[in-house]
């Protein structure tokens, strides 16, 4: 309406016309026609398929000649292409307009604009040979300046700034009130008592500044109050520290805090002269209730004047449109304000905005639909917050939407510079606001989706189904997937030349060395290998065989009450691993000494020692070495190094575990263990991959120093009372004595083990694999020299020793045998890497076997890739043809359209799923039979128990009380009825009769439990398989419609096929124009929005919908299994207002009756009039409900309802 204005004006009224679904203004005879999307793509629909000149007259018996003469189409905001409900009618259009019209599109928010040129190059383009033209500027007749607004405190004015000078980063003021501004501390002790303040004193402060002439925007201040002052690194440093929960309550409330009031920022907005102003709230209640805050704060914003030009427009308005005043709003509007949102109706929506474009309205609480549509530019825009409700909940703008409610700042010809004004909320803040402020705009992603009129107008052209999936998987989305696909096909062809030239290489070998050499080289290498294999395995087994011997014999001395049980530790790890680095120290190099060169302007190389060399001497050392040698040295490839350790190129995975044996070389020292820790288990209770992460024993060594240690560093154990015999037995027998007669042993243990660090305490160094050590304690130092008084003996006395030496148990059998194997093992391998390092060709060997490892890892990862890219290639398929197929299923199966299949075929599918069920059913029921043949006889075994022990009380005695019988049969009611009848009491059966009775007595077998609902679901799934599972065998076939697919495909909504299959319904046949257009608006509700009504609708009217409803739920059902999303709509309480309209009602007493606000009333009627009316076009409905349907039509379209009135 807005554009059909302006345009009506500067071409004139005969030469513009618009089009809408329920408005037709001279749209047959203009030059310029304005209209919304939808009807477009509606008149494209008959030659969509065509695979010609869509709006040619050759295209279809029934295209759409109104657009033989058009020339230009001009698609304003294309953005809406990435919109989720209406984002497929733009691609539509897109696809469908003829070749020979020009296509122009605009937007100011597209991130890929050279993709969305290039698909449009690619659809439209094609036939013409014309290219099209990406025109990209960023320049903004009114350049925007952009502001951040928060309750005014000490540290900032309350508005102000949001970018530095540069427009770069975030104003440097700002920072105290960011996360990271207030982890530091920036916020004063009394700004938070200014910010604390009640609201009564914050309003009378902001007023009384304003009233002072004050402005609350000074550019000058720089926000910093008293208790803000620098450190010495140049940063703010606070006058206080905050706790850490003062900090953490700081960051719950501080941005609640800091939001600022409504008639604060307005003042702000009128001190820095920066209205009129579109202020945006995401809630249509929001907008209202903000304009009423305002002016019962008492904000008047227009002069006297200007408010006497609002009272005359206010009464011409009311004069023409008496409906559509909202007597709420006018005191607001008399003042300057306003709100506008989809809630109000057309009309008044008009009067604002129309107002607003005059300058009489000063501030706008509108909702995003104002910058999605509508005109309407100001002096500054304010944002109230930066987050809205999604359908999944709460969300942050985006960047498009954020730009595109900005951008209605500046007013061309009147301002030079637009302001943007964000507003501090308890969400978002002025981190948020930056974001988005320098994101770019988002890319655009396609939304296409299939829907029933597109399935419909595509079938109804005519063109057979290879050109039909043509035209589907012509979208936008797959234009990008079939880009990356071929981004991705050329990736994979580039990975298989590698894979193919490095598989030559390797088969080729190595060049350099003779193939004697290689081959003789091949088997010591894997020799080698062998040896070293069964060295690791078995070092490993010896490994955990002595970790487990020695945990069970700590164990057992514990369990015999041991308070300290002496071990020996390895502190190193000895010959293993010595040896296993011999050659690595030999072959390594040091690394070389610091180098200082130069690059000379000739290019060459220069260092110090050259130069003062060429100064005193003319010529050089003879012992320097030059520049370059001695930069090789200093780059050195330090993977060559790690390949030089080794010098036959083994795999480091092969070495010998460390401690793997007891050697000589390897050194120990003796720990009194005095406490064990527990294994990590995981949450099933197992044990972890590695129960002891931080040590299994805890000990203490003589010294008084703890050693934490895992099973595996355990050497020995010794025998407590064979320890410290000879020179000092006897004195250590008393001593022994001594201290088993002592009360307070035990407290000293305890007082030992509570000494000890933490698992977690920093005191532990780590002195290898499985090891650590700590300083000890005085009380430790103690506790130990007590403990090792029997332990303790003189290095000198060869008798102790060797009397220790027998102390040491054995950790497990068989240990000697291991010890000789490995070391017989480990000459093994030494000899064959002695041979290996004679070889004449021993250098070049090493760097061949290096370059054939390093071309064999570099192949396994290029398999991989190639893999990853084959299988992303292979799993890419054109979107849309596939959900074109569900929704083809869904009208075969409601008869919208002819079934492809023959009868002999959907009769052969039915069957079986019939066949299928009927097995599965048997199958069941014979589980079931057998699980209550077990269940039987599992109770008669019990009662048998009973009775072969009476005596035998407990679960079986309490059961048998509460035993009932599972079921009945005729002889056991008849032996009741026989045993407790006086009259019969003669005729009492025995118990053996009674007990042949039953056993001849066999229950029927029930027939097995078919579900009709599950049968019909899995034929149709038969028959879609065999429908399009044939190959490309149905492409060349051309699908019909039936008369209901006629139907459908005439009218136009967000489910065709539920209103046609409504409309068409027999029972809607000689109703009342008043009726129709109730079942109608029925049809049309607006599924997101519940509506309520303090009446319902006629009884006719209702048993109309009832009957209704099964129909609905079918087609319901339909789409869930198919996984189509369309609403199937039938609301009783809108059919009650719709029919009330039509019948008569004023809108006061409508608009009273239901829960819905003014706009979604007037939505839904416009909705129920364009169903009403397109209902005469279609010729399949019987004529009685045609005739009443039009009729229909012009009682609910009557003011306030049409836009133009």
């Amino acid at each position: 309406n807005q554009k059909l204005r302006e345009f009506q004006a500067k071409f004139g009224v005969r030469r513009v016309g618009l089009k809408t679904g329920d408005v037709d203004v001279n749209a047959a005879d203009a030059d310029v026609v304005v209209m919304t999307t939808e009807i477009l793509r509606n008149m494209l629909y008959p030659g969509a398929a065509s695979g010609g000149d869509g709006g040619g007259k050759d295209a279809s018996s029934d295209a759409d000649y109104r657009l033989d003469d058009v020339g230009v189409v001009i698609l304003d905001e294309v953005h809406y292409l990435a919109d989720a409900s209406r984002g497929t009618v733009w691609e539509e259009t897109i696809i469908y307009l003829p070749p020979r019209i020009q296509l122009l599109c605009l937007s100011a928010t597209v991130g890929n604009p050279d993709d969305l040129a290039g698909w449009i190059e690619e659809v439209h383009c094609a036939e013409t040979a014309a290219r099209c033209r990406t025109v990209v500027s960023d320049f903004r007749p009114v350049p925007l300046r952009w502001h951040f607004s928060m309750r005014p405190g000490r540290m900032w004015p309350g508005l102000g700034p949001l970018l530095n000078r540069r427009g770069d980063r975030m104003h440097a003021d700002l920072r105290p009130f960011t996360k990271e501004g207030r982890r530091e501390g920036f916020e004063t002790s009394e700004d938070e008592r200014w910010v604390n303040d009640d609201d009564d004193n914050f309003g009378r402060r902001d007023r009384g500044n304003r009233a002072r002439g004050g402005s609350s925007y000074n550019s000058s201040f720089r926000g910093r109050g008293r208790g803000y002052r620098r450190g010495r690194d140049g940063g703010p440093t606070p006058s206080y520290a905050p706790s850490p929960r003062d900090r953490l309550e700081n960051d719950r409330q501080a941005k609640r805090r800091l939001v600022p009031h409504v008639e604060t920022v307005v003042g702000q907005l009128v001190a820095a002269d920066l209205l009129p102003a579109v202020w945006f709230i995401f809630s249509r209640k929001g907008c209202d209730q903000a304009a009423d805050y305002l002016c019962e704060c008492g904000a008047s914003l227009v002069t006297g004047k200007e408010r006497k030009k609002i009272q005359e427009a206010l009464a011409a308005f009311q004069l023409a449109n008496p409906d559509a005043v909202r007597p709420e709003a006018i005191e607001p509007l008399l003042l300057g304000i306003a709100s506008h949102h989809a809630g109000l109706l057309p009309g008044w929506k008009g009067l604002v905005e129309a107002l607003f474009q005059r300058g009489l309205l000063k501030v706008v609480f509108a909702t995003e639909t104002l910058a999605a549509g509508v005109n309407m530019p100001a002096r500054s825009s304010v944002l109230s917050t930066l987050s809205k409700r999604g359908d999944s909940g709460p969300r942050s703008l985006t960047s498009n939407e954020f730009m595109q409610m900005a951008g209605r700042a500046g007013r061309r010809g009147y301002d030079t510079v637009g302001h943007v004004v964000c507003l501090q909320s308890p969400f978002e803040g002025p981190e948020e606001a930056f974001f988005l402020v320098t994101s770019p705009p988002e890319n655009l992603r396609s939304r296409f989706s299939v829907s029933y009129g597109m399935v419909l107008n595509l079938v109804k052209s005519g063109s057979d189904l290879a050109t039909v999936r043509a035209t589907v998987e012509r979208s936008f989305g797959n234009y990008l997937g079939g880009r990356a696909r071929r981004d991705q096909t050329r990736e994979l062809r580039r990975l298989r030349e590698q894979r193919d030239a490095l598989q030559e290489q390797i088969a080729a070998g190595a060049s350099e060395v003779e193939p004697e050499e290689w081959a003789r080289f091949t088997k010591l290498d894997g020799r080698l290998k062998e040896e070293r294999r069964l060295l690791k395995t078995v070092a490993r087994q010896t490994l955990e065989s002595r970790a487990e011997g020695a945990r069970k014999a700590i164990g057992e001395w514990q369990t015999l009450g041991e308070d300290f049980v002496f071990v020996e530790v390895f502190v190193d790890d000895g010959e293993s691993v010595e040896m296993s680095r011999e050659k690595s120290s030999q072959t390594r190099r040091s690394p070389p000494a610091p180098v200082t060169v130069g690059l000379a302007p000739d290019g060459s190389w220069i260092s110090p020692s050259s130069v003062s060399t060429n100064a005193s001497n003319d010529a050089p050392e003879k012992n320097a070495l030059p520049v370059n040698e001695r930069l090789n040295d200093l780059f050195h490839d330090d993977d060559d190094d790690d390949d030089d350790a080794r010098e036959d190129g083994e795999s480091p995975d092969l070495d010998e575990p460390a401690r793997s044996a007891v050697n000589e070389r390897a050194a120990t020292k003796t720990v009194a263990v005095v406490d064990r820790y527990d294994p990590v288990t995981v949450a099933n209770g197992a044990f972890a991959s590695n129960p002891f992460p931080l040590g299994e024993f805890l000990g203490v060594d003589i010294a008084g120093d703890w050693v934490r240690f895992t099973a595996d560093r355990v050497s020995a154990v010794t025998h407590r009372e064979n320890a410290g015999k000879g020179a000092f037995s006897e004195l250590a027998a008393d001593a022994r004595r001594d201290v088993e007669e002592t009360a307070d042993e035990k407290k000293q243990l305890a007082s030992l083990v509570l000494s000890a660090p933490t698992e977690t305490s920093t005191k532990w160094r780590r002195l290898g694999d499985g090891l650590w050590s700590a300083a000890g304690a005085e009380t430790s130092v103690f506790s130990a020299s007590r403990a090792f008084e029997t332990f303790q003996r003189s290095p000198s006395d060869s008798a102790m020793e060797k009397e220790r030496e027998a102390s040491l148990q054995p950790l497990f059998d068989g240990a000697e045998e291991l010890e000789s194997f490995l070391r017989t093992q480990r000459a093994l391998v030494q000899k064959t890497r002695d041979e290996i390092a004679e070889m004449k060709s021993f250098s070049d060997l090493r760097r061949a076997v290096k370059m054939h490892r390093r071309r064999e890892e570099k192949l396994k990862k290029l398999n991989e890739r190639v893999e990853k890219a084959e299988k992303r290639v292979g799993e890419y398929v054109a979107a849309g043809w596939s959900e074109f197929t569900r929704v083809v299923d869904i009208l075969i199966e409601e008869g919208a359209i002819f079934d492809v299949l023959l009868d002999e075929e959907a009769e052969s599918c039915e069957k079986e799923a019939r066949e299928r069920a009927v097995k599965h059913a048997e199958e069941t029921a014979k589980k079931n039979a057998s699980r209550s043949t077990r269940a039987a006889n599992e109770k008669e075994k019990e009662k048998s128990d009973f009775w072969d022990d009476p005596y035998s009380f407990g679960s079986e005695t309490e059961s048998f009380f509460d035993w009932e019988p599972d079921g009945a049969t005729p002889e056991t009611f008849a032996q009741a009825s026989s045993r407790f009848s006086l009259e019969n009491a003669e005729e009492v059966l025995s118990d053996s009769d009674v007990d042949s009775a039953a056993d001849s007595y066999s229950a029927p077998t029930p027939a097995p439990f078919i579900d009709e609902a599950l049968v019909s679901a899995d034929a149709r799934r038969s028959r879609r398989r065999a429908r399009w599972h044939a190959g490309d065998e149905r492409l060349s076939e051309t699908l019909l419609l039936t008369p209901l697919g006629e139907t459908c495909a005439k009218l136009r909504g967000e489910n065709e096929l539920w209103l046609g299959a409504a409309l068409s319904s027999e029972r809607v046949i000689g109703l009342s124009p008043e009726r129709v257009a109730g079942v109608a608006g029925a049809l049309c509700c607006d599924s997101n929005r519940p509506t309520s009504c303090v009446y319902g609708p006629s009884e006719e009217l209702e048993t109309v919908l009832e009957s209704l409803e099964p129909y609905g739920s079918e087609i319901a059902s339909l789409q869930f299994e198919n996984n189509m999303d369309a609403p199937v709509n039938l609301s009783k309480p809108v059919a009650a207002l719709v029919e009330a309209w039509a019948a008569g009602s004023s809108w006061d007493q409508v608009r009273g009756d239901t829960n819905l606000d003014e706009g979604d009333i007037a939505r839904v009627f416009r909705r129920t009039a364009e169903l009403l009316a397109q209902v005469p076009r279609a010729r399949t409905i019987p004529a009685e409900t045609r005739r009443a349907a039009a009729k229909a039509a012009t009682l609910v379209l009557r003011p306030p309802i049409t836009d133009l009135t």
